[in-house]
């Protein structure tokens, strides 16, 4: 390194021995960035085509493309551009597409323009390809390349046709209102498509596989699919007279062979332009059988495009998910798939199929795929399983065929995503896995989808009372399960709705939720099912013991009455269900080892608070009198309902100091909130020196004493303020001491 740097120093006439040793010092990961300006030199210098050559490779691997070096370079492409000599322009090109940027390229590109005109038909590709990049990277230059593409479409080369083909659709894709300058154009190029597929002339040089020119054709597919795209960016919908499209798409479709590489990637071509078009009838049909076939390949190439096809088409809407509803068992199969990137794509296309007839299918089985198949810790897989939740989410915001079918998907999913958590904490060892799939800003967590998941069914059930007993009975069959799995975001929602809305279950009663809930006069299979079972017998389930003791797994066996003199009197209900069942199942969690995570504990203490305050003939339950006259069964109900609610007094008894905690925290949260808008307000009454030059001169004369007024009367304001925050906080105190004194 140290001689090559003494050779440049000493102006050592064989020069491109030593750039060629910079290339090899270079590819061999060594730096070697202080010699760009010797390679700028080299290419300036060059007196014969080997040392041109020489320095546009180094240009073109030792310098980036924002280094500045690179602009002392723009007179020397521009001369050779110049030069007439097809070698000179040729490497000119070539550096230019490699390390142009969008300055040079907009210095350069009116020199680029005239070889396109050339006779040289190697000159003429490469200028072409020059042009594709000029008019992505600078889409106002786009216009400038109209007649060059236009006259190299008209050629009977077929590499011209095909650089004419590939700079039109580039000059589209810059420049969308530009598409009604190709119409003529356009028109050869159908007819050209045609005659590939239907002639079988000409000389064998160009067939591949068994297909005529397969890159012309995929060339003009994807032509006519940029004009499309065209004009529904443009929201034009008047018809264009293109005489024979549809006969040449046809010709393709029918005529071209499915058994090799070439013949499939026409096809496939083929297949997107017919469906973006919206074309009908036998084309239609032929299109989406063609992809059909290659859903059931053995190649995942094959199924990876055809699923990318079908999922951009039903986004798009350009397809109708009854279309390919006979293919919706394939492409849920594909779920299952070893390929990663796959499963992916056949997630994405089992979302877009998804409409209100469909859904119950599609979510069911996307629910068994979360369950059964994601049960590996490899980073595909939660990825896969965040994208999935995700997407369960978003369909049944979007297609729900009721509220309720709603309702029992949502919470069939936290019962199955919940149970991958661990007890450290809500999240676990999952909480840093993120979903970030192509094309998507969003990065999911799985702690923020099971939070998201809990608070969508609360939102559901503020907006669909009607729905808030059925929840309430939904969850208290899932409480056994609950507690077994040890899922900590469903206890986390079962301590939340039971607070909340517990009481709808004893106001509304004993209702069997097991009607068929038809749509279409289909009926609804969900997994609401166990539901039909008799709320009487939750308390079995729950299997209650006794003799428990907070911190153990067993919890109180007991026995409560079906119903509820205080609310027998409720139109609305067949039979009530006594408010013990509430308390109970609040036990049954707070003594679990469930509640070691703080977020479910917390909820749960609040809840049996809440539903103690609801239902104060259960908590201030007194002990049977001997000397009374029942019957054995009133009197086992009696001692039930005592055994509870002395049960409920020893249990906030014990988390009497967590309430407390909790509510000094809230009212010091409230306080300093207070403080601070307080003095804010005490701020904004301090006004500032005032403009006019009268206020200026009685601020002087008053030597400030209207600004020392003003803030005495504020700090007043303040010590009024904390004086009355200290009386409200001493009155919660109060109302909570009343309340531990129930204990």
């Amino acid at each position: 390194m140290a001689e090559l740097r003494s050779a440049f120093k000493d102006d050592n006439p064989n020069i491109t021995q030593c750039i060629l040793k910079l290339l090899y010092i270079e590819m061999m990961g060594y730096p070697v960035s202080w010699a760009q300006m010797e390679v700028v030199k080299l290419v300036a210098s060059a007196k014969d085509q080997s040392a041109r050559r020489l320095g546009y490779l180094a240009l073109s691997l030792l310098i980036d493309k924002d280094s500045d070096f690179l602009f002392m370079t723009t007179n020397s492409i521009k001369t050779d551009l110049e030069s007439g000599s097809p070698y000179r322009c040729a490497v000119a090109l070539h550096c230019l597409g490699s390390i142009g940027n969008e300055d040079i390229l907009e210095k350069l590109a009116p020199y680029v323009i005239p070889i396109l005109g050339t006779q040289a038909t190697y000159l003429r590709k490469k200028a072409a390809l020059i042009s594709c990049n000029i008019c992505e990277k600078l889409p106002d230059q786009a216009e400038l390349f109209i007649p060059a593409a236009k006259n190299l479409t008209m050629q009977k080369s077929h590499s011209m046709v095909l650089s004419g083909t590939q700079l039109m659709t580039a000059i589209l894709k810059a420049d969308p209102t530009l598409w009604d300058n190709f119409l003529p154009e356009l028109r050869n190029c159908i007819r050209v498509l045609k005659s590939l597929v239907t002639s079988h002339s000409g000389s064998s040089e160009n067939m591949i596989c068994g297909v005529r020119d397969p890159f012309i054709q995929v060339s003009i597919l994807n032509l006519l699919l940029v004009f499309a795209s065209c004009r529904r960016k443009l929201r034009l919908t008047d018809a264009v007279d293109l005489p024979g499209l549809f006969a040449s798409l046809s010709a393709v479709l029918t005529g071209s062979p499915s058994t090799k590489a070439a013949g499939r990637a026409v096809l496939h071509t083929a297949a997107r332009v017919v469906l973006y078009i919206g074309a009908g009838g036998v084309l239609r049909d032929t299109a989406l059988d063609v992809l059909a076939r290659f859903l059931t390949h053995k190649d995942n190439n094959l199924r990876y495009a055809a699923l990318s096809t079908l999922a951009a088409s039903l986004r798009d809407g350009t397809v109708q998910s009854n279309e390919i509803s006979k293919h919706r068992a394939t492409i849920l199969h594909c779920l299952t798939d070893v390929d990663p990137t796959l499963r992916k794509r056949a997630l994405d296309a089992s979302l877009c199929l998804c409409d209100k007839t469909n859904i119950r299918f599609i979510v069911s089985s996307l629910l068994k795929y979360i369950k059964d198949v994601c049960n590996s810790l490899s980073n595909n897989d939660i990825e896969m399983r965040a994208a999935a939740i995700s997407g369960i989410i978003l369909a049944c915001e979007s297609h729900s065929p009721t509220p309720r079918w709603h309702l029992s998907t949502l919470i069939n999913l936290l019962d199955i995503c919940g149970g991958w958590e661990n007890d450290k904490g809500v999240g676990g060892e999952y909480s840093s896995a993120k979903s970030s799939a192509k094309g998507s800003s969003r990065s999911v967590s799985a702690t923020f989808l099971r939070s998201d998941i809990a608070a969508s069914v609360l939102y559901l059930l503020s907006l669909h009372s009607s729905l808030q007993p059925y929840a309430v009975q939904l969850l208290l069959h899932r409480l056994p399960a609950c507690l077994t799995t040890m899922n900590p975001s469903l206890a986390y929602l079962i301590g939340c709705v039971l607070g909340e809305y517990g009481h709808t279950l004893v106001l509304h009663g004993k209702e069997r939720h097991g009607e068929d809930d038809t749509e279409g006069g289909h009926a609804m299979t969900s997994s609401s099912s166990s539901s039909d079972e008799p709320i009487d017998d939750i308390l079995g389930e729950l299997g209650l013991d006794d003799t428990t003791s907070p911190g153990t797994e067993t919890h109180p066996q007991t026995s409560v009455p079906t119903h509820d003199d205080s609310h027998s009197h409720d139109p609305g209900s067949k039979t009530n269900i006594h408010p013990s069942l509430l308390f109970s199942s609040l036990h049954s969690l707070l003594t679990s080892a469930v509640c070691k995570n703080v977020r479910v504990h917390s909820v749960c203490v609040n809840a049996l608070v809440k539903v103690s305050a609801q239902f104060p003939s259960v908590f201030d339950a007194q002990p049977v009198d001997e000397s009374e006259d029942l019957s054995d069964e009133e009197r086992k109900s009696r001692e039930d309902i005592f055994t509870i609610g002395s049960e409920t007094k020893r249990l906030l008894s014990m988390y009497a100091h967590h309430l407390e905690s909790e509510l000094q925290t809230r009212s010091v949260e409230m306080c300093t909130m207070l403080r601070s808008d307080k003095v804010n307000i005490l701020c904004q009454t301090i006004p500032g020196k005032g403009d006019d030059d009268d206020e200026e001169e009685v601020e002087e004369e008053s030597g400030g004493s209207t600004d020392e007024k003003k803030i005495e009367e504020g700090e007043k304001e303040l010590q009024q303020g904390e004086k009355a925050e200290e009386h409200q906080t001493s009155a919660e105190n109060d109302d909570l001491d009343d309340l531990l004194g129930l204990f």
